[in-house]
This record gives C-alpha cells, sequence and structure tokens, in this order.
C-alpha cells in the first residue's frame, strides 16, 4: 500500500520549458518520489509517497509502479536530463585500483545472494576512488526504462557522498540518512570517506545503538563531532529525542549550492529532499 504524502507543484511552473528541466527520481528505502528542477535550479515540484512491506519485509515496486498514474504526464514529459536515485541496502564499496566490471556480481556475492529480482549496477562516487557495486529492482528499472529510456541510475552512497563532503567545516563528521526503519551511516576523516554501511532498525534506541557504535568505532566526541542528519527526520519523534541526549551537534543538510525551493516546498525542511536534489 502506497500514500501519497506531499504533492507540491510551483504556481509559476509551466510544462513548456520541461526541455530545459531535470528529473530527479528516488527509489527509497520505504518510499518513492520524485523532483523537477529548472534551468535556474529553482524545484518547481515535488511529489512524495510513503509504501509499506509486505508481510515478508519486501516492498512490491511493480505492483505500486504499475498504480503510478496520477505523475505519469510529469514523469513522460521530455527533460533535459533524468536520474534516478537508489537507496538500495544491498550495496559495497569498490576502491577504483581493484574494480572489474565483470566481477560486479561477485563482488556483492561477498555479502549475500543477490535476489532474483534485481540487477546489479555499479557507477563512481564523484571525487572519490572508489566505485558503488548495488542492487536494482527489476520491476524499477524496467518501469523507468519504459517511461525515460535515457534515464541513469546512481546509488545514493554516490549521490550524496560528495555533497556532505563539500559541507564539511571540521576535520571528523558522521552523516545519518534517516528511513523508517533503516539508516545510512557515513564517517568522513579530512574530507575522506572513511566509513559507509546501512543498518536496520526497529525501534529509536536500535538507532542510536548504531549511530554510537561508529562514534565509538573512530574514538569521536559526542560533544562536538558533528552529525549531519538527511531523509525523513522530525524533531517530534523518538529517534530525535534519543539521539539528542548523547549526540550535542546535530546539523541538517541543506540543498546543494546554488539550488532553491519554491515558495510551496519552503514550507518542508531541506533535508526531507536533499537526497533527490543530490542525484542530479
Amino acid at each position: 500500500m502506497a500514500n501519497l504524502k506531499y504533492d507540491i507543484v510551483e504556481d509559476n511552473y509551466s510544462p513548456h520549458i520541461s526541455a530545459l528541466c531535470k528529473l530527479s527520481i528516488l527509489f527509497g528505502m520505504d518510499s518513492f518520489s520524485y523532483a523537477v528542477v529548472d534551468n535556474q535550479q529553482k524545484i518547481q515540484a515535488y511529489q512524495h509517497y510513503t509504501l509499506e512491506r509486505d508481510a515478508n519485509g519486501e516492498l512490491d515496486w511493480a505492483g505500486f509502479l504499475a498504480t503510478l498514474h496520477s505523475p505519469r504526464e510529469m514523469l513522460t514529459r521530455n527533460y533535459r536530463s533524468v536520474r534516478a536515485v537508489v537507496a538500495s541496502p544491498v550495496f559495497t564499496l569498490v576502491p577504483a585500483q581493484w574494480y572489474r566490471v565483470e566481477e560486479k556480481l561477485t563482488y556483492l556475492q561477498h555479502l549475500t545472494t543477490p535476489s532474483a529480482q534485481t540487477i546489479v549496477q555499479a557507477d563512481v562516487i564523484p571525487g572519490y576512488p572508489m566505485n558503488a557495486v548495488y542492487e536494482i529492482p527489476n520491476a524499477a528499472q524496467a518501469w523507468l526504462s519504459n517511461l525515460q529510456p535515457e534515464a541513469e541510475f546512481v546509488h545514493c552512497v554516490s549521490a550524496l557522498a560528495p555533497l556532505l563532503r563539500s559541507r564539511l567545516e571540521t576535520p571528523h563528521n558522521v552523516a545519518a540518512y534517516f528511513g523508517p526503519n533503516r539508516v545510512f551511516i557515513f564517517y568522513f576523516h579530512e574530507g575522506q570517506l572513511v566509513f559507509c554501511n546501512s543498518f536496520s532498525y526497529q525501534t529509536a534506541r536500535d538507532a542510536l545503538y548504531f549511530l554510537l557504535l561508529v562514534f565509538d568505532q573512530f574514538r569521536l566526541g559526542t560533544e562536538y563531532t558533528p552529525l549531519w542528519i538527511m531523509g525523513h527526520y522530525t524533531e517530534q519523534g523518538e529517534l530525535h529525542r534519543q539521539i539528542k541526549r548523547y549526540i550535542k551537534s546535530l546539523q541538517y543538510v541543506p540543498l546543494p549550492a546554488g539550488f532553491r525551493s519554491g515558495t510551496k516546498l519552503n514550507a518542508i525542511p531541506e533535508h526531507f529532499y536533499v537526497d533527490l536534489v543530490a542525484g542530479i
């Protein structure tokens, strides 16, 4: 089951400028969303669905995408470029000097048995000497290729790591990209990505445990090491109440330099949709 949480189109947006715009799509941890950004780097449209998992804990991408009718006209227009961010928890980072394209499947097989319902993709992380290797649901790949044959896929780590590095102001930084029951955690030292992994959690205390584990592993002070936050994280939730008790420097990741939201979208915190904009 899917729930449409946000559906925003700015008043001054016209379909006639689509050829000048960029479309970014997110196949999220438990969500689907898209954003249209014009040639002035203003976000003109944003739509976000929350998805529920089935009894086996799986997302039915094929079922959801088959019923996705209302934004179809928006998604099928002729855009300057189309990219899809995939927040797949099944991923690994391979140093560039060791990466071989013909070994993509092998890299993931060291972690898990890749699903028959997925394909294996890899992309270079801009600014870092490493490749992200990850799964894409077959249904997502087939659906988007049908709508936008020239679309490119990128893993969320490949999109977010360069954005995070551009915002770092201190030698040690931790970042967390939150979904409802999963968090991607990054650790940067002097701008270099030292650690990145994703963790499944059921309670706020579970998520806090994984964060503190990274702080402890790298001997980082919770009083002064910044924690950069992205995703659907609110200060009204139990997650925030738990985290702020132990980690004192909380910062929200803003939009990339030069990008801006419209009048309607300003009502939503930027860290909610920065993953989409980072994918452009």
